[in-house]
């Protein structure tokens, strides 16, 4: 800084003070006594090491003259310019003056000039100077950020310009060899300010720091020190990761992609030092991978199973700086499984009849679903039999992951199968076969219903008196047998005319009277196979004797069978007949019967044969008991009386037109009463014949 003052002599007076100019914070004054000038030289506070001017500009000398220094300046005061050439001109001298303070602190300082020749004013010039120097206490913080390892970053400390020629300057610190000063002995000038620039080159992914001085000195002396922080971030590309491809049908290909980050051009580069073998693809450009902008770098791999199994391998790589030292790794785990179609599969057809159309689906699930890749199916059948299979979806080439097979049958025999197919996938672009699944489809039959009755070997039966015969009690049905029907029992009741036919009681065979009815019951313990149209359950033996009609029926009440272990079931029954053929006859064509079991049973009709009108009467019959029915020549029951004679009514009027209980036309007929005997088996049966005119 160069400062110029001027100092004028006009005043005369003892003490004159005379300030000649303020700049900045330096003052310069001035006092004249006699012969002898004084001027006052105040600089402004300079920092240590730094130099401050000042140009003192002493005008209204007289005449022509030289000065010359008599009593230079001493440290930190410094003259400047010529000694020779302080020569007065135009009544003015300039005399340039400088401060460089090396240590903290008030310094002041005189210098003497003399006049030559001396002429009595002005002769003597004190020039008294007043400074300060200072000193700064700086610091600096460099904080770098992260930046990748293999890179470098620059950061600058800048210094004014203003510094002494001479000065030098060390460093203190820098015990971290990641942070470099390139400038090493001086500050480089950059405009109208210097700097030190610093330098950031991480090699590990960790944080850095250290502290730096930079102490600056002037003819050795230290004058102050710049402290700097330095702090970075060294950021690894070290990447661990897993590419996880989960399940990949065989024929099918998967790509996954691993982004990290790029490396600075020509800084770092990548190294592959690990390729994956089959079926892993590794996607490379040039051996290195695949740039993405802005600032990243990427890796493909092509997952291709060919077999159902497990696949595990890697990928690795490592980035190295300029000088081939590795600075970080990439190591990328592949695992990946080939999957396709199950082993088997299979359904069951339950339930199947003769003659019906049933169907099934089979769904074969890949445990994979394609992504890339199309297939198509092609479904063989292993064995002969009456199911058939298709394949329904797809029909053409897809990525489906389930595969559905349709099987249908309509059986013609009643038997149970089991057939096999192989469902092949193909690839659509090769010829191959990628892997297959072995489906079973069985068939379960159901027999169809059969429905069951209860009959007679034979409807009807003519017998002589005498005779003992045996009568086939048979199940009978009109539906197609499947399977053989299994009875755990059949049981029934039939009624019979008691004077007629004698049954004879053995296993499963026995008499009883029901409401004044003979009956037999008979039950037939299984098992009993029902194979065919007609099965044989049982045989009922009687003996035939004359008794009150010339025939009787077999009249089937009832029969309940039980199929397997289940429950009682009634069934259709029907009916048979025994007619006597050796009953002797009246001319008339009357049968000629007894009463072989008339007990103490009366009954009478008068007049017989009945003209107009007639009664029928019975005595003897106990109340509420008894069955009294009228019955023409053929058999046929005309009026049944049984109603009346339990309710107490003993006797009926008979007439041959209208208006009696009975109204009977011209021709032969039996009055039959039966009522149980005192024995449960024992029944007492009166009959009598009586003609209507």
């Amino acid at each position: 800084m160069l400062t110029v003052r001027t100092i004028s002599s006009t005043f005369l007076a003892a003490i004159v003070w005379l300030v000649i100019g303020v700049c900045g914070a330096t003052t310069i004054k001035a006092e004249i006594q006699g012969a002898t000038r004084t001027v006052f030289l105040d600089f402004q506070p300079t920092l240590i090491g730094n130099q401050n001017r000042e140009l003192a500009f002493v005008g209204n000398l007289s005449g022509s003259a030289t000065y010359r220094i008599d009593l230079p300046a001493e440290s930190p005061f410094f003259f400047i310019g010529n000694a020779n050439d302080l020569v007065v001109r135009f009544g003015f001298i300039w005399v340039d003056v400088s401060f460089r303070p090396f240590e903290e602190g008030r310094a002041t300082g005189v210098m003497r000039l003399v006049r030559e020749p001396q002429i009595g004013q002005d002769d003597t010039i004190l020039i008294k100077m007043s400074a300060e120097g200072y000193r700064v206490a700086r610091t600096e913080v460099l904080d770098f950020g992260r930046v990748n390892t293999g890179d470098t970053v620059h950061r600058q400390v800048w210094i004014p310009r203003n510094m002494a020629d001479n000065e030098n300057w060390r460093i203190v610190g820098v015990d971290e060899p990641t942070f470099e000063l390139t400038t090493k002995t001086r500050p480089v000038g950059f405009g109208d300010s210097l700097f030190f620039n610093f330098r950031f080159a991480p090699l590990r992914g960790r944080d850095y720091a250290d502290t730096v001085g930079l102490v600056r000195s002037v003819n050795g002396t230290d004058i102050d020190t710049i402290t700097v922080y330095l702090y970075g971030t060294g950021v690894d590309f070290n990447v661990r990761t897993t590419i996880d491809y989960q399940t990949i049908v065989t024929g099918d290909s998967a790509v996954s992609v691993v982004t990290f980050p790029a490396p600075t051009p020509g800084n770092s580069r990548y190294l592959l030092v690990h390729r994956p073998a089959r079926p892993y693809v590794l996607q490379l450009i040039s051996n290195e991978p695949t740039p993405k902008p802005p600032d990243s770098s990427m890796i493909g791999v092509a997952f291709v199973p060919t077999e159902k199994v497990m696949y595990t391998d890697s990928v690795v790589l490592t980035r190295v700086n300029l000088k081939d030292e590795i600075l970080d790794t990439i190591k990328i785990l592949l695992t990946g499984t080939g999957g396709g179609l199950p082993i088997e599969a299979g359904a069951d057809i339950v339930d199947a009849t003769i003659g019906e159309q049933h169907s099934v689906s089979v769904e074969a699930i890949m445990n994979g679903r394609p992504q890339t890749a199309y297939f198509s199916y092609e479904l063989i059948p292993q064995n002969d039999g009456p199911v058939t299979g298709s394949v329904t979806s797809p029909t053409d080439p897809a990525r489906n992951q389930v595969i559905t097979c349709g099987f249908a049958t309509t059986p013609t025999e009643f038997r149970n199968v089991t057939q096999t197919w192989v469902l092949r996938r193909l690839s659509t672009t090769i010829s191959r076969q990628w892997d297959s699944t072995i489906i079973t489809v069985r068939q379960y039959m159901k027999a169809r219903p059969v429905q069951l009755r209860m009959g007679w070997s034979a409807d009807t039966m003519r017998k002589r008196i005498g005779d003992t015969v045996g009568v086939n009690l048979v199940v009978i049905t009109d539906d197609p047998i499947d399977v053989p029907v299994m009875l755990s029992s059949v049981a029934g009741t039939v009624r019979y005319n008691a004077t007629v036919i004698v049954p004879l009681e053995g296993s499963g065979i026995e008499r009883s009277i029901v409401d004044d009815h003979a009956e037999i019951s008979f039950r037939f313990d299984g098992p009993i196979s029902v194979s065919s149209k007609t099965t044989v359950i049982g045989t009922i033996r009687y003996v035939v004797t004359l008794g009150d009609a010339d025939h009787s029926p077999l009249d089937m009440q009832r029969a309940v069978i039980v199929r397997g272990q289940g429950t009682n079931e009634d069934i259709a029954t029907a009916d048979a007949h025994v007619i006597v053929t050796n009953i002797w006859r009246y001319p008339g064509g009357g049968s000629r019967l007894v009463n072989p079991t008339i007990g103490p049973l009366v009954m009478d009709i008068d007049p017989n044969p009945v003209a107009t009108n007639g009664t029928l009467r019975v005595t003897d019959v106990p109340s509420g008991e008894g069955a009294l029915q009228i019955v023409d020549a053929m058999g046929q029951i005309v009026a049944d009386l049984t109603s009346d004679l339990r309710a107490g009514i003993t006797s009926w009027s008979i007439s041959t037109g209208e208006g009696g209980v009975l109204s009977l036309g011209p021709g032969t007929y039996y009055a039959r009463l039966l009522v149980q005997g005192s024995s449960p088996k024992a029944l007492n049966s009166l009959v009598r014949l009586f003609v209507v005119q």
